[in-house]
């Protein structure tokens, strides 16, 4: 055996411990558990940049969860999957209608948890429960569309998917006017006008719902979108407390009674 080939299979090994410490490992701080398995892939692309977020995304949209549908995973790779009604309440690339299943990548599955992508992972996560969708709470997608089952497939936590509400009673109004106010809202719609797509999918020609595929009215709106929204966002808030003044009533004017005055009259004879 030729010092070539052992440097092969040296490299080899080398690889393998890698990728078996990248999918097992402690997640949490202070809690000391081996159930959680977490699956960390090496990306060619940098997902953490939201034009190329957003240029690997066939749809982008705001949509609120209904109630999970299942747990079926066609990959065992993944370790587990949920499908997860959703209603969209707002498209920002794509243009899905009415409810369509999220199918997200993790969860649970025999007694184990399985996660993806922690390095990505961004907010205030601090148990496995942060990492999986819960119903009546409205997120922001950037997902991938599985043809074979109609899913929009969602993985790394924080990108993939963030949450918008947490509140399952919120009004729509109220809703709309948070998803409006919204930072990672902006972020990504400005992202998809500057999009950059990934190298695989350039390989594969896959450009679903790119941003220079639409009409030129239909960019120039989103354009416009996102520059009312960045004024909007620009524009100072005062955060004084309204103050109101007491108005203490005058005291009603007293009227006294008054007596009429006599005028005595005499009359001197003709």
């Amino acid at each position: 055996m030729n010092n070539k080939n052992i440097k092969y299979i040296v490299a080899s090994i080398v690889l393998v411990v890698i990728a078996v410490a990248l999918l097992k490992f402690e997640v949490f701080p202070g809690k000391k558990t081996n159930n959680i398995v977490v699956s960390k892939a090496i990306y060619v692309d940098n997902f953490s940049d939201n034009r190329v977020l957003a240029g690997s995304a066939d749809n982008i949209f705001v949509g609120k969860v209904i109630r999970q549908m299942g747990n079926k995973s066609n990959r065992p790779w993944r370790g587990a999957e949920g499908q997860f009604e959703t209603k969209v309440i707002m498209n920002i690339k794509g243009n899905l209608e009415g409810s369509v299943i999220v199918d997200q990548i993790g969860g649970y599955k025999d007694g184990k948890f399985y996660m993806q992508g922690l390095d990505f992972a961004v907010g205030n996560m601090s148990k496995p429960e942060d990492y999986v969708l819960n119903p009546g709470s409205t997120y922001l997608f950037a997902s991938r569309q599985d043809d074979q089952e109609n899913w929009q497939i969602v993985s790394i936590p924080g990108l993939s998917w963030q949450i918008i509400s947490s509140d399952s009673d919120i009004s729509e109004v109220q809703l709309l006017q948070i998803i409006k106010s919204s930072d990672s809202v902006l972020a990504l719609k400005e992202a998809y006008i500057n999009e950059i797509h990934t190298r695989a999918d350039i390989s594969h020609g896959r450009n679903t719902n790119a941003f220079n595929s639409l009409p030129v009215n239909e960019q120039e709106k989103i354009k416009a979108e996102v520059a009312q929204m960045k004024e909007e966002a620009s524009q100072p808030t005062t955060n004084e407390p309204i103050v109101i003044q007491e108005v203490t009533p005058e005291p009603p004017a007293v009227v006294q009674d008054t007596v009429p005055e006599v005028v005595a009259t005499t009359t001197e004879p003709q």
